[in-house]
C-alpha cells in the first residue's frame, strides 16, 4: 500500500493487517509505542499522512521514519530507541579532562586575574 509523504510515495510492507495493528495499538502500555501504532494503523486503514499528522501531532519526516521502521522490522520496528542510544563520544578523554582542570585560567595571581577581569567588565559598560 503506497501513501505520499513530503512528496514521496512510500510504501507500507504488508507485515500485518489494519485490524491487528489496531489491537496491538489499542493493547499497547507503553505511550511511545503506542503512538506509533497508531501511525501505522491509520496509514494501513487508508488515511493520508496529513490526517495522521494532524491526529498524532507528528511531522511527515517523523512518519516517513515510522514508516521505514515498520518496512524495515514490522512491529519490532516501533517503540521508543532513546533508551538504546548512548549519545556522541566525549569531546576530552580523562587524559584531556585533568589537563584541562589543571590549566591556569589567566596569568599572574588570583588578585591580578581580577582585576584585569574588572578593567574589561567596567570598560564594556556591562558594570
Amino acid at each position: 500500500m503506497g501513501v505520499w509523504v513530503m512528496g514521496t510515495a512510500l510504501m507500507l510492507e504488508p507485515h500485518a493487517e489494519a485490524s491487528a495493528v489496531f489491537e496491538a495499538y489499542r493493547g499497547e502500555r507503553d505511550a511511545v509505542r503506542r503512538s506509533h501504532l497508531q501511525v501505522i494503523w491509520l496509514l494501513l486503514a487508508g488515511e493520508t499522512p496529513a490526517t495522521v499528522s494532524r491526529v498524532s501531532g507528528f511531522g511527515a519526516r517523523w512518519i516517513a521514519k515510522l514508516v521505514g521502521r515498520w518496512n524495515a522490522e514490522g512491529f519490532d520496528g516501533l517503540g521508543d530507541r532513546r533508551r538504546d542510544n548512548c549519545g556522541a563520544a566525549p569531546l576530552l578523554d580523562t587524559a584531556g579532562l585533568a589537563a584541562s582542570a589543571a590549566a591556569p585560567l589567566g596569568k599572574g595571581t588570583p588578585a591580578e586575574f581580577i582585576a584585569e577581569l574588572e578593567y574589561h567588565v567596567i570598560r564594556s559598560g556591562s558594570a
